[in-house]
């Protein structure tokens, strides 16, 4: 019988490591603009991604340590200390983990 392959990857905000599946995936596009990012339910966007789980704890915690900035290499301004279009993205990650 073969070995089915694990998918892990590791959540941005907690740390912890956990099944592609389980997670959401945010994505900086490879050919969008660069500080652009968007959400990706189907895990099969092109481009850099950042994964959290479907916590609201996780999302928060990934907010305030700049989890997802780091990931995906986005420059942040440092006197308003978050990127503009994130702010987006992150308002729509709560409102979905919420929901679930």
């Amino acid at each position: 019988m073969a070995k089915v392959k694990s998918h892990l990857r590791r959540c941005v905000g907690c740390g912890k490591m956990s099944e592609k599946t389980e997670l959401l995936r945010v994505v900086k596009p490879a050919d969008g603009p660069l500080q652009t990012a968007q959400i990706d339910l189907t895990g099969k966007l092109n481009g850099r991604g950042a994964y959290l789980h479907k916590d609201l704890g996780c999302v928060r915690q990934a907010r305030k340590k700049r989890g997802v900035e780091r990931t995906l290499k986005l420059p942040f301004s440092k006197s308003s200390g978050e990127v503009p279009a994130l702010a987006a993205v992150f308002a729509a990650l709560e409102s979905l983990v919420s929901d679930e």
